[in-house]
């Protein structure tokens, strides 16, 4: 499966949708993975999903965003969709280089069937969470380890099945989680103090009232935003719409009262602020996948079951 990628030139740059994704649904989706060697020139291009180039080897330039960077052993760079770029090494240094295609989750990007007809997106992360586009990687780093094995398991089995691809996936996902655990990754710019702060506020708010008919508005004016700027924000912020979250939120508190035996599932349903035991058990299995008695019979199993209600 070749990567797909447009050389052109290129007007103004186009506005990029927005789309959130909580840090729990990454589950990459990997498109294509290689290691090569040999100079790279790669003229300006855009790609229509995300890539990962770890330079093993070689010297050159990387030039995205009105910015260049070097291109030297260990560095590593994370290139969004629909942002003009482009790579150039020295033909007489030796080069080797891995490259990876992906996607952060199947079906986040509409229109991801055929990536060719994508329009301007961006993966907005939980929390207004960036990975680093360029890291300088250590020379015992375990990215590059990880990467060298999600090529090969890529090479035993390309395409979309098989346990290559599953331990590929393993891989990257365990670099991500690096990147976004990496002391150099940043907030987004929306994501600035105060924003951070009052959208503490509307999340400290919403816990402290788990069982109250809460409203947008409500906690809008928790966070001191209006209805319609508070819902983008929140929406930007975790991912979820404000009620989502609300329903998430009940359905982890209820896994953990849930833990406690001689709390009746009805009690539990009206502490958290559920119409009845049925809505409760609906939410909770639409979320966890179990109704909660059974979520409550593997959480306590080896207990005495006679006790299990």
């Amino acid at each position: 499966m070749m990567a797909i990628e447009r050389r052109s030139l290129f007007g103004p740059p186009r506005p990029r949708r927005r789309i959130p994704l909580p840090l729990e649904r990454i589950d990459p989706v990997i498109r294509i993975a290689h290691r090569l060697h040999g100079p790279v020139h790669i003229p300006t291009r855009i790609i229509f999903d995300y890539e990962l180039v770890l330079f093993l080897q070689g010297q050159g330039i990387f030039q995205v965003a009105g910015r260049t960077e070097k291109i030297e052993p260990g560095r590593l760079f994370l290139i969004a969709p629909f942002v003009p770029h482009r790579l150039n090494t020295r033909d007489e240094i030796p080069c080797e280089h891995i490259a990876v295609h992906f996607d952060f989750a199947a079906r986040v990007v509409p229109g991801g069937a055929r990536i060719d007809r994508r329009k301007p997106y961006q993966i907005v992360l939980e929390g207004g969470r960036v990975i680093p586009d360029v890291s300088r990687l250590a020379a015992m780093d375990p990215r590059t380890e990880k990467l060298e094995r999600l090529v090969q398991a890529w090479r035993r089995e390309p395409g979309t099945s098989g346990l290559g691809m599953l331990e590929s996936r393993c891989l990257l996902l365990q670099i991500l989680i690096q990147m976004l655990c990496d002391p150099n990754a940043r907030r987004s710019p929306g994501a600035d103090p105060v924003i951070r702060a009052k959208m503490q506020r509307a999340l400290t708010y919403m816990d402290l009232h788990l069982a109250e008919k809460l409203t947008v508005v409500t906690l809008a004016e928790s966070a001191g935003f209006s209805r319609s700027h508070f819902n983008r924000l929140f929406r930007l912020w975790t991912g979820y719409s404000p009620m989502d979250y609300l329903l998430r939120r009940r359905v982890a508190m209820a896994k953990q009262l849930l833990l406690n035996i001689d709390r009746p599932i009805k009690q539990i349903a009206r502490q958290l602020g559920f119409t009845d035991a049925f809505h409760f058990s609906r939410t909770f299995r639409s979320i966890d996948g179990l109704p909660p008695t059974e979520y409550r019979k593997a959480a306590l199993a080896g207990r005495d079951e006679a006790k299990i209600k």
